[in-house]
C-alpha cells in the first residue's frame, strides 16, 4: 500500500479533490477506499464523501496504481489489449488510451474501436510509423477481424450478411438496408453456427471492414438480434437474460499485410483468444 498526504486550499467533496491531485488512480478506487475507511481527513478516519475544506489534512492509502486492461500482445510496434466491456477505446472518461498514459506516461494510438459494452482484441500503435501502416491495412481491408455473438432466433449454420448501413448521428444508431441509400456504405460479414442452447445460438462472425455498430445491427436487421444489446436487440429477451452488455467479443484478429511491409511479421502471429460465452452452452 502507498500513503498519499495531501492539505486542501479550498472547500470540495473530498472525492472529487482526490481525482484531481491523484490522475493515476480511478475514481472506483477512490470510493473503495472510502468503503475500506483507509481515508483520513485530519487524523480521523472517514466513510462519507463530505465536503473538506482549506487547510484540511487528507491521507489516503492506495495500492500500486497499476494498468489493469490485459495486455495479450506487445512488441516495439504494437500493442493489443483484450478490452473488457465498460471501458471505451479512446473516447469518454474512462477509456484504454488515457488509463495507459496515466500509468506507463507513454502516448499509444487506437488503430479500430470497439464499443464500449462489446469485449476482446484491440489493437494500437505505439509509434507513428506503425499508427500509419496499420491505419492504412484496415482501409485496404488488410486485416480480417472475428466475433463470437450470443443471438436469439433462429440461424441458417452459414450465412453472408449483405446491405447498406447508414448512420443516424442524432440518435447514435445506424439502420441497414438492402438497397443503396444517400449517404449509405457497403457492408458485408459472414457467420457460422458453433452451437445452439434452447433460443440462443452462438456465432462466429468475420467482417473484413467494420463499420460504427455493424455487427449489431446487421444480424439484428437479419432476425438475429445479440442478446444483451439495448440499441438493436429485442427487449423481451434482454429482459428474460438480464445481461447489461451485449454478448459479443471480437476473439480474433488475422493480419495479411505485404511482405514488403516492415510490419509483416504480424501475419505469422496467433492473435486470438477463448470464448467467454461457452458456459451458456454447457
Amino acid at each position: 500500500m502507498k500513503k498519499f498526504v495531501f492539505t486542501a486550499n479550498k472547500k470540495i467533496r473530498l472525492l472529487k479533490f482526490l481525482s484531481q491531485n491523484l490522475p493515476s488512480y480511478r475514481y472506483a478506487d477512490f470510493v473503495f477506499a472510502l468503503q475500506k475507511k483507509d481515508i483520513l481527513v485530519n487524523s480521523i478516519r472517514v466513510k462519507n464523501d463530505d465536503y473538506i475544506g482549506d487547510g484540511d489534512v487528507i491521507e489516503i492509502y492506495l495500492k500500486d496504481a497499476v494498468f489493469s486492461v490485459k495486455v495479450e500482445y506487445e512488441d516495439s510496434n504494437v500493442i493489443i489489449f483484450n478490452k473488457p466491456k465498460k471501458i471505451e477505446v479512446c473516447d469518454g472518461d474512462y477509456n484504454i488510451k488515457d488509463e495507459y498514459k496515466k500509468i506507463e506516461n507513454k502516448d499509444i494510438f487506437p488503430i479500430h474501436r470497439l464499443d464500449a459494452g462489446t469485449s476482446g482484441l484491440v489493437v494500437f500503435a505505439k509509434n507513428k510509423n506503425a499508427e500509419k501502416i496499420l491505419i492504412d491495412a484496415f482501409k485496404k481491408h488488410s486485416v480480417e477481424k472475428y466475433y463470437y455473438a450470443v443471438v436469439s432466433g433462429k440461424p441458417k449454420n452459414n450465412d453472408m450478411l449483405k446491405g447498406y448501413l447508414v448512420k443516424d448521428s442524432n440518435l447514435a444508431k445506424v439502420k441497414i438496408f438492402d438497397t443503396e441509400q444517400s449517404n449509405s456504405s457497403y457492408v458485408e460479414l459472414k457467420y457460422e453456427l458453433l452451437n445452439q442452447k434452447d433460443e440462443l445460438s452462438l456465432l462466429d462472425v468475420m467482417i473484413v471492414a467494420g463499420k460504427t455498430h455493424q455487427i449489431r445491427a446487421q444480424l439484428s436487421y437479419a432476425g438475429l438480434p445479440i442478446v444483451g444489446d439495448d440499441k438493436y436487440g429485442k427487449g423481451e429477451i434482454n429482459k428474460k437474460y438480464k445481461y447489461r452488455f451485449q454478448l459479443l467479443q471480437a476473439y480474433k484478429i488475422k493480419f495479411n499485410l505485404s511482405s514488403l511491409c516492415e510490419l509483416s511479421y504480424l501475419n505469422d502471429l496467433d492473435f486470438s483468444i477463448d470464448c467467454e460465452f461457452k458456459n451458456l452452452f454447457d
